[in-house]
Protein backbone atom coordinates (compact mmCIF):
# COMPACT_ATOMS: atom_id res chain seq x y z
CA UNK A 1 0.00 0.00 0.00
CA UNK A 2 1.43 3.48 -0.85
CA UNK A 3 1.67 6.27 1.52
CA UNK A 4 -0.82 8.68 1.93
CA UNK A 5 -0.55 11.37 -0.92
CA UNK A 6 0.59 14.23 1.26
CA UNK A 7 3.36 12.43 1.68
CA UNK A 8 4.97 12.44 -1.80
CA UNK A 9 7.41 14.90 -3.51
CA UNK A 10 5.38 16.33 -6.77
CA UNK A 11 7.60 16.98 -10.34
CA UNK A 12 6.07 19.06 -12.96
CA UNK A 13 7.76 18.23 -16.01
CA UNK A 14 7.23 20.49 -18.77
CA UNK A 15 6.08 24.28 -18.07
CA UNK A 16 3.76 24.85 -20.84
CA UNK A 17 0.08 25.86 -20.33
CA UNK A 18 -0.91 23.31 -18.82
CA UNK A 19 2.23 22.25 -16.72
CA UNK A 20 2.12 25.49 -15.23
CA UNK A 21 -1.48 25.46 -14.30
CA UNK A 22 -1.14 22.08 -12.98
CA UNK A 23 2.23 23.34 -11.17
CA UNK A 24 -0.10 26.11 -9.34
CA UNK A 25 -2.41 23.86 -8.41
CA UNK A 26 -0.26 21.35 -6.68
CA UNK A 27 1.93 24.25 -4.93
CA UNK A 28 -1.61 25.51 -3.32
CA UNK A 29 -2.38 22.04 -2.26
CA UNK A 30 0.92 20.08 -1.38
CA UNK A 31 3.70 20.66 0.52
CA UNK A 32 6.53 19.39 -1.85
CA UNK A 33 6.17 20.37 -5.40
CA UNK A 34 8.83 21.01 -8.46
CA UNK A 35 8.61 22.17 -11.88
CA UNK A 36 11.39 21.74 -14.53
CA UNK A 37 11.77 22.04 -17.90
CA UNK A 38 12.58 18.99 -20.08
CA UNK A 39 16.54 20.21 -20.28
CA UNK A 40 16.61 20.32 -16.54
CA UNK A 41 16.17 16.35 -16.27
CA UNK A 42 19.15 15.04 -15.32
CA UNK A 43 20.68 17.23 -13.25
CA UNK A 44 17.75 17.77 -11.61
CA UNK A 45 16.87 13.99 -10.53
CA UNK A 46 21.02 13.28 -10.13
CA UNK A 47 21.02 16.12 -7.30
CA UNK A 48 18.41 14.91 -5.48
CA UNK A 49 16.97 11.44 -3.70
CA UNK A 50 12.96 11.15 -3.16
CA UNK A 51 11.33 8.90 -0.54
CA UNK A 52 7.94 9.01 -2.56
CA UNK A 53 7.74 10.66 -6.28
CA UNK A 54 5.15 11.67 -8.37
CA UNK A 55 6.04 12.72 -11.96
CA UNK A 56 3.75 14.68 -14.29
CA UNK A 57 5.05 14.49 -17.69
CA UNK A 58 3.05 17.70 -18.92
CA UNK A 59 4.99 17.72 -22.82
CA UNK A 60 3.79 17.34 -26.32
CA UNK A 61 2.25 13.82 -27.06
CA UNK A 62 5.09 12.74 -29.48
CA UNK A 63 7.62 13.90 -27.13
CA UNK A 64 5.88 11.47 -23.95
CA UNK A 65 7.89 8.38 -25.00
CA UNK A 66 11.22 10.00 -25.50
CA UNK A 67 11.45 12.00 -22.17
CA UNK A 68 10.15 9.19 -20.48
CA UNK A 69 13.46 6.79 -22.02
CA UNK A 70 15.74 10.14 -20.86
CA UNK A 71 14.27 9.49 -17.41
CA UNK A 72 14.76 5.93 -17.28
CA UNK A 73 18.56 6.37 -18.16
CA UNK A 74 18.91 9.19 -15.01
CA UNK A 75 20.36 7.31 -12.27
CA UNK A 76 18.47 8.36 -9.32
CA UNK A 77 16.66 6.70 -6.50
CA UNK A 78 13.21 6.69 -5.00
CA UNK A 79 10.98 4.13 -2.81
CA UNK A 80 7.30 4.54 -4.09
CA UNK A 81 6.68 6.45 -7.48
CA UNK A 82 3.85 7.02 -9.78
CA UNK A 83 4.71 8.96 -13.31
CA UNK A 84 1.62 10.19 -15.01
CA UNK A 85 1.30 11.85 -18.38
CA UNK A 86 -1.75 14.57 -19.10
CA UNK A 87 -2.13 13.31 -22.97
CA UNK A 88 -6.01 12.18 -23.34
CA UNK A 89 -4.36 10.51 -26.93
CA UNK A 90 -2.02 7.58 -25.58
CA UNK A 91 -2.20 5.27 -22.88
CA UNK A 92 0.41 4.46 -20.48
CA UNK A 93 2.24 2.37 -23.09
CA UNK A 94 4.19 5.15 -23.92
CA UNK A 95 5.87 5.26 -20.37
CA UNK A 96 7.12 1.42 -20.63
CA UNK A 97 10.73 2.33 -19.86
CA UNK A 98 10.24 3.65 -16.74
CA UNK A 99 8.39 -0.11 -15.18
CA UNK A 100 12.23 -0.85 -14.91
CA UNK A 101 12.99 1.93 -12.03
CA UNK A 102 9.39 0.25 -10.60
CA UNK A 103 7.75 3.39 -11.49
CA UNK A 104 3.49 2.73 -11.49
CA UNK A 105 2.70 4.37 -14.58
CA UNK A 106 -0.87 6.29 -15.10
CA UNK A 107 -2.27 8.96 -16.92
CA UNK A 108 -3.79 12.28 -15.90
CA UNK A 109 -5.65 13.96 -18.81
CA UNK A 110 -8.00 17.52 -18.05
CA UNK A 111 -10.57 18.41 -20.18
CA UNK A 112 -10.16 21.91 -21.12
CA UNK A 113 -9.02 24.43 -23.27
CA UNK A 114 -5.65 25.90 -20.96
CA UNK A 115 -5.39 29.53 -22.66
CA UNK A 116 -2.38 30.88 -20.75
CA UNK A 117 0.15 29.63 -18.38
CA UNK A 118 -1.19 32.36 -15.90
CA UNK A 119 -4.27 30.57 -14.93
CA UNK A 120 -4.96 30.62 -11.34
CA UNK A 121 -5.70 27.00 -9.38
CA UNK A 122 -9.55 27.38 -9.05
CA UNK A 123 -9.64 26.70 -12.99
CA UNK A 124 -9.67 23.16 -11.50
CA UNK A 125 -12.47 23.63 -9.68
CA UNK A 126 -15.02 21.09 -10.88
CA UNK A 127 -12.41 20.16 -14.07
CA UNK A 128 -13.10 16.67 -15.70
CA UNK A 129 -9.94 14.65 -15.59
CA UNK A 130 -9.73 11.42 -17.01
CA UNK A 131 -7.39 8.64 -15.45
CA UNK A 132 -6.10 5.53 -16.12
CA UNK A 133 -3.12 3.04 -15.60
CA UNK A 134 -2.22 0.32 -12.96
CA UNK A 135 -4.41 0.23 -10.30
CA UNK A 136 -1.73 2.50 -7.50
CA UNK A 137 -1.44 4.99 -10.07
CA UNK A 138 -5.72 5.45 -10.71
CA UNK A 139 -5.89 5.47 -6.78
CA UNK A 140 -3.39 8.13 -6.62
CA UNK A 141 -4.30 10.07 -9.63
CA UNK A 142 -8.02 10.07 -8.15
CA UNK A 143 -6.81 11.28 -4.59
CA UNK A 144 -4.66 14.32 -6.70
CA UNK A 145 -7.45 14.94 -8.20
CA UNK A 146 -9.65 15.24 -5.58
CA UNK A 147 -7.09 17.11 -3.62
CA UNK A 148 -6.49 19.94 -6.40
CA UNK A 149 -10.69 20.15 -6.97
CA UNK A 150 -10.79 18.76 -10.07
CA UNK A 151 -13.12 15.72 -10.67
CA UNK A 152 -11.75 12.74 -11.76
CA UNK A 153 -12.93 9.83 -13.79
CA UNK A 154 -11.73 6.02 -14.61
CA UNK A 155 -10.97 6.02 -18.62
CA UNK A 156 -12.08 2.18 -19.16
CA UNK A 157 -9.73 0.19 -21.58
CA UNK A 158 -10.74 0.71 -25.29
CA UNK A 159 -12.26 3.89 -24.59
CA UNK A 160 -9.29 6.22 -24.24
CA UNK A 161 -8.81 6.80 -28.26
CA UNK A 162 -12.35 7.81 -28.97
CA UNK A 163 -12.96 9.60 -25.84
CA UNK A 164 -9.82 11.86 -26.77
CA UNK A 165 -11.09 12.24 -30.25
CA UNK A 166 -14.40 13.91 -28.93
CA UNK A 167 -12.40 16.17 -26.71
CA UNK A 168 -10.00 16.59 -29.86
CA UNK A 169 -13.33 17.82 -32.06
CA UNK A 170 -15.08 19.90 -29.65
CA UNK A 171 -11.87 21.49 -28.67
CA UNK A 172 -10.55 22.53 -32.26
CA UNK A 173 -14.23 22.70 -33.96
CA UNK A 174 -14.71 26.09 -31.49
CA UNK A 175 -11.42 27.24 -32.09
CA UNK A 176 -12.46 27.05 -35.57
CA UNK A 177 -15.59 28.80 -35.48
CA UNK A 178 -13.92 31.25 -33.67
CA UNK A 179 -11.43 31.90 -36.26
CA UNK A 180 -13.98 32.40 -38.28
CA UNK A 181 -16.54 34.69 -36.99
CA UNK A 182 -13.55 36.87 -36.32
CA UNK A 183 -12.95 37.43 -39.74
CA UNK A 184 -16.29 37.54 -40.37
CA UNK A 185 -16.63 40.53 -38.04
CA UNK A 186 -14.00 42.17 -39.96
CA UNK A 187 -16.37 43.40 -42.41
CA UNK A 188 -18.38 45.39 -39.68
CA UNK A 189 -17.90 48.81 -37.95
CA UNK A 190 -16.04 48.05 -35.18
CA UNK A 191 -18.26 49.51 -32.73
CA UNK A 192 -20.81 46.77 -34.17
CA UNK A 193 -18.59 43.77 -33.45
CA UNK A 194 -19.55 43.08 -30.18
CA UNK A 195 -23.42 42.88 -30.16
CA UNK A 196 -22.45 40.76 -33.44
CA UNK A 197 -20.07 38.22 -31.78
CA UNK A 198 -22.50 37.57 -28.18
CA UNK A 199 -25.03 36.92 -30.97
CA UNK A 200 -23.12 33.76 -32.37
CA UNK A 201 -22.24 32.91 -29.29
CA UNK A 202 -25.53 32.65 -27.91
CA UNK A 203 -26.59 30.96 -31.26
CA UNK A 204 -23.62 28.22 -30.75
CA UNK A 205 -24.71 27.49 -27.30
CA UNK A 206 -28.39 27.03 -27.63
CA UNK A 207 -28.05 25.13 -30.62
CA UNK A 208 -26.00 22.74 -28.34
CA UNK A 209 -27.98 22.80 -25.30
CA UNK A 210 -31.07 22.43 -27.40
CA UNK A 211 -29.75 19.51 -29.12
CA UNK A 212 -28.85 17.66 -25.83
CA UNK A 213 -31.78 18.39 -24.57
CA UNK A 214 -35.02 18.13 -27.05
CA UNK A 215 -32.88 16.32 -29.41
CA UNK A 216 -32.74 16.56 -33.40
CA UNK A 217 -36.16 17.85 -33.80
CA UNK A 218 -35.40 21.06 -32.17
CA UNK A 219 -32.32 21.90 -34.64
CA UNK A 220 -32.17 25.05 -37.11
CA UNK A 221 -30.57 25.55 -40.34
CA UNK A 222 -31.18 24.88 -43.82
CA UNK A 223 -29.63 21.69 -44.00
CA UNK A 224 -32.15 20.26 -41.11
CA UNK A 225 -34.80 21.56 -42.86
CA UNK A 226 -33.46 20.61 -45.98
CA UNK A 227 -33.75 23.92 -47.64
CA UNK A 228 -31.48 23.18 -50.44
CA UNK A 229 -32.16 26.66 -52.49
CA UNK A 230 -30.84 27.97 -49.33
CA UNK A 231 -27.98 25.81 -49.70
CA UNK A 232 -27.16 26.38 -52.77
CA UNK A 233 -26.60 30.25 -52.07
CA UNK A 234 -24.68 29.70 -48.84
CA UNK A 235 -22.26 27.86 -51.31
CA UNK A 236 -22.69 30.08 -53.92
CA UNK A 237 -21.77 33.07 -50.90
CA UNK A 238 -18.73 31.14 -49.82
CA UNK A 239 -17.38 30.65 -53.08
CA UNK A 240 -17.54 34.89 -53.31
CA UNK A 241 -16.38 35.94 -49.84
CA UNK A 242 -14.88 32.30 -47.84
CA UNK A 243 -13.55 29.54 -50.13
CA UNK A 244 -11.47 28.38 -47.36
CA UNK A 245 -14.55 27.05 -45.63
CA UNK A 246 -16.23 25.91 -48.71
CA UNK A 247 -15.27 21.94 -47.62
CA UNK A 248 -15.92 22.42 -43.80
CA UNK A 249 -19.69 23.64 -44.82
CA UNK A 250 -19.86 20.62 -46.84
CA UNK A 251 -19.10 18.64 -44.72
CA UNK A 252 -20.80 19.75 -41.92
CA UNK A 253 -23.99 20.08 -44.14
CA UNK A 254 -23.90 16.29 -45.18
CA UNK A 255 -23.71 15.59 -41.84
CA UNK A 256 -26.76 16.94 -41.07
CA UNK A 257 -28.57 15.27 -43.70
CA UNK A 258 -27.51 12.27 -43.26
CA UNK A 259 -27.96 12.13 -39.47
CA UNK A 260 -30.96 14.52 -38.89
CA UNK A 261 -34.45 13.50 -39.56
CA UNK A 262 -36.94 16.07 -37.93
Amino acid sequence: MFPDINNFHFVVIGLGRVGTSLLLALKSNFNSVDGIHTNQIKKFFTKNNFQNLVIFLTVKDDLIEEISNEISQVDFTFKNGVIFHTCGGFDTSVLKSLKKKDFKLGTFHPLYSFKDKNLTPEIWNDLLVGIDGENLAINSGIEIANKIGAKPFILKSGERTIYHTIASLFAESGFTLGDIVEKFLKRFPEEERGKILNSFKKLLFESFENRIEFGVKSGTGPATRKDFKTIENHLKSIKENFPEIEDLYRDITNYVLKNFNP
